[in-house]
């Protein structure tokens, strides 16, 4: 009998998703093929926990201003629920607003998920925006 996919024996991780998905020919992702790095500088240096916080960022180089959702936070980044693509690499302004603060920092697309969402990795994090973010952090490890 085949072994039911769902009854994983651990957690399985959006990147090793993304990285099957990749592999397989017959993909076609709705016609694009998801941008995944299998660099090892580009693996993520924190954990990310699950969150709902709402996002607003700005395109530095279109200055076009969007707004999502964050589904995933670490301190280093965050996924953003967002339907249309953004280019990989693309710089933007995030502001990320939670019940309990305001974080803005520069940051970058290190992924995009078409239909689905952008990989963000945080640039510059100011101290003051970071400490609001290891608070946060600490808030979702202890379930809340």
């Amino acid at each position: 009998m085949p072994r039911d996919p769902c009854q994983a024996t651990r957690p399985i991780t959006i990147a090793e998703v993304m990285l099957k998905m990749a592999s397989d020919p017959s993909n076609t992702y709705g016609g694009h093929a998801p941008q995944v790095s299998i660099d090892p500088k580009d693996r993520r240096k924190s954990p990310r926990y699950p969150i709902i916080a709402e996002a607003r960022f700005t395109d530095l180089k279109t200055e076009t201003e969007f707004k999502a959702r964050v589904s995933e936070l670490s301190m280093d980044g965050c996924y953003l629920d967002f339907l249309n693509p953004l280019p990989q690499g693309c710089a933007l302004k995030l502001r990320i607003l939670k019940d309990s603060g305001v974080v803005e920092t520069d940051a970058r697309v290190v992924y995009t998920h078409p239909g689905m969402g952008l990989g963000i990795q945080f640039v510059n994090t100011q101290e003051a925006e970071r400490k609001i973010l290891e608070r946060w952090i600490e808030e979702l490890k202890a379930g809340g």
